[in-house]
């Protein structure tokens, strides 16, 4: 993390195929919330997403809302600072 930036890989799997990942990111401290980031990857491909994170705290959550062909699927998880 630096100045307040979380850099990120993520990646789509190629069995999705020509849809590929798309969905929105976000980080939470506490009660504050970071900015919203949309992504979209190509089915088989990688690439790299910086999330702003609050000030504030030891601990922070990423939450990832993916939207796929059978609905949203919402991803959390919490890392320390």
């Amino acid at each position: 993390m630096r100045k307040g930036f979380l850099q990120l890989t993520l990646s789509c799997p190629k069995a999705v195929g020509a849809r590929g990942c798309r969905g929105s990111l976000r980080a939470t401290a506490g009660n504050k919330r970071g900015a919203r980031m949309s992504y979209r990857i190509a089915a088989g491909a990688k690439d790299g997403i910086a999330v702003a994170v609050p000030a504030g705290g030891k601990t922070f959550q990423l939450v990832s809302v993916e939207r796929g062909r059978f609905g949203e699927k919402t991803t959390i998880r919490t890392l320390k600072r």
